[in-house]
């Protein structure tokens, strides 16, 4: 029994029996990992005849993570799992405004946060985006490196 304990391990299961020291030496992934994976895993979510053509995927904070339910939140916006956030559209500017629409009615009334929004597109699969989505009353401003923020909606 060298090393075996019980634990609630970090994907939420209780009760079962796990490695102290394996899981010592695995640490957390960080979020552009995690990121990257979860938008790959669930792109095969969607109907085979409709292929979006640009993905945006990020996390939502943990402040709004108990009250958002899974499932799907809009037009072409799905929450997944521990707060992962999915939305397909034809265009990033098409991705933007369903983040902000998804945001208008999920964070009207939260405090003011900033998230990292990952961005992938069919047309060019080797390149990633990544994006600072910062909301303030529902209103979601976008902004990277040294341009300037727009606001979407």
């Amino acid at each position: 029994m060298s090393g075996r304990v019980r634990v609630d391990l970090p994907d939420g299961r209780h009760g079962v029996v796990g490695y102290r020291k394996t899981m010592r030496r695995n640490p957390r992934r960080p979020l552009h990992e995690r990121l990257q994976t979860n938008n790959e895993l669930y792109r095969r979510k969607f109907p085979q005849g409709w292929k979006p053509d640009v993905r945006m995927a990020f996390y939502l904070p943990d402040t709004l993570k108990p009250f958002i339910s899974c499932g799907p939140h809009g037009v072409g916006v799905y929450v997944h799992r521990d707060g992962f956030v999915q939305v397909c559209s034809g265009s990033a500017a098409e991705c933007f405004m369903s983040a902000s629409n998804f945001f208008k009615v999920v964070a009207k009334e939260a405090d003011p946060f900033s998230i990292e929004a990952l961005i992938t597109s069919s047309s060019h699969p080797d390149r990633k985006w990544w994006r600072f989505l910062s909301v303030v009353g529902g209103r979601v401003v976008e902004g990277y490196g040294d341009r300037e923020p727009q606001i979407w909606g």
